[in-house]
């Protein structure tokens, strides 16, 4: 299915993001659901992490809500979901950076600015303060390497403890401090402007078995975390800081997830993890409803690191299942 690619430079680059999976996803759906009947169906992500799936499902239709157990997914919903009108002007940002007096003697570290950037950003009201937040977020994980700041020596960066850092690294970070100039941060604003477009859509907050089993929906798209790991909280600890978010909360079995969706017509779950396959999955699937597809993509993470052997066994596995 086609729909505009640029919305997604609106979305952070976080860890598990699935926007080179939304192409084949909405292709299945296309085969299963006439496309006249989209816009008359409810769609609900309630594990939205980095919003690719939720922002296409709007994009193409549906009628959406999207939440996440994190603020970091929460203000994505929030940003690009809910809000189908609100779009970010230069003043919105230029008056968020002049609200941050760094007029003493001392320079702040990155850290201490953001921190500060991020606590008057809450003060907006509305969309706008969603929107101002999602900035931020995008030139936060910009100034690490592979935006990833669980990096060993990201934290030494953040504090100004360069004698920590590789001197290859310290480049590295160094260069990125430009992400954080009023000129980059309202680049920022412009391609988080490109998420926001007319539609239906709502967004929230919570426990996804809660909003599973509470939210009207024909379909549901679950995208629990790998088999085997625990959620990206701990990779995001950092941001959760800046955002103010402390709850930590255990992600869902697959199984759950699956009981919880049990009044739902169409469930599409996206699923992987060392060892897992097409077929290990469908089985679990299968006990809880009628699978009517199963397929098995290669989809590698990290791409421009990871070796051949890795790029080969990394693998998303999709399923279409019935009530």
């Amino acid at each position: 299915m086609a729909f505009p690619a640029h919305i997604f430079q609106a979305l952070p680059p976080f860890l598990g993001g699935k926007r080179r999976l939304t192409a084949l996803i909405f292709a299945i759906l296309h085969d299963l659901v006439p496309l006249p009947e989209w816009p008359t169906l409810t769609f609900l992500d309630p594990m939205c992490g980095g919003g690719a799936v939720a922002l296409a499902s709007k994009a193409m239709g549906f009628d959406v809500t999207a939440s996440d157990s994190s603020q970091r997914g929460a203000t994505i919903a929030h940003a690009l979901i809910a809000n189908s009108t609100t779009r970010l002007a230069q003043h919105d940002v230029l008056r968020l950076l002049n609200r941050v007096n760094t007029s003493d003697d001392h320079e702040l570290n990155d850290y201490d600015l953001l921190s500060l950037l991020f606590a008057e950003a809450a003060n907006s009201h509305g969309p706008l303060r969603y929107l101002l937040e999602l900035v931020l977020i995008k030139a936060y994980l910009k100034s690490f390497p592979m935006s990833l700041p669980s990096a060993t020596d990201a934290q030494a960066f953040q504090l100004g403890d360069f004698d920590r850092i590789s001197p290859h690294r310290l480049i590295t970070y160094m260069k990125a401090r430009k992400l954080l100039t009023p000129g980059r941060l309202l680049r920022e604003a412009e391609l988080v402007n490109n998420g926001v477009f007319g539609g239906q859509g709502t967004a929230m907050q919570g426990d996804a078995l809660e909003l599973i089993q509470s939210v009207p929906a024909d379909i549901v798209y679950l995208d629990p975390p790998y088999a085997g790991t625990t959620g990206y909280s701990q990779s995001y600890q950092a941001l959760d800081r800046l955002l103010d978010d402390s709850v930590e909360s255990q992600p869902p079995s697959l199984a759950s997830l699956l009981e919880a969706a049990d009044r739902i017509p169409l469930v599409i779950l996206s699923y992987g993890g060392p060892g897992v396959t097409a077929e290990s999955v469908a089985e679990i699937v299968s006990r809880h409803r009628t699978v009517i597809r199963s397929l098995d993509v290669p989809y590698p993470h990290l791409a421009s690191i990871a070796t051949e052997k890795r790029k080969s066994k990394t693998r998303e596995v999709l399923i279409i299942a019935e009530r």
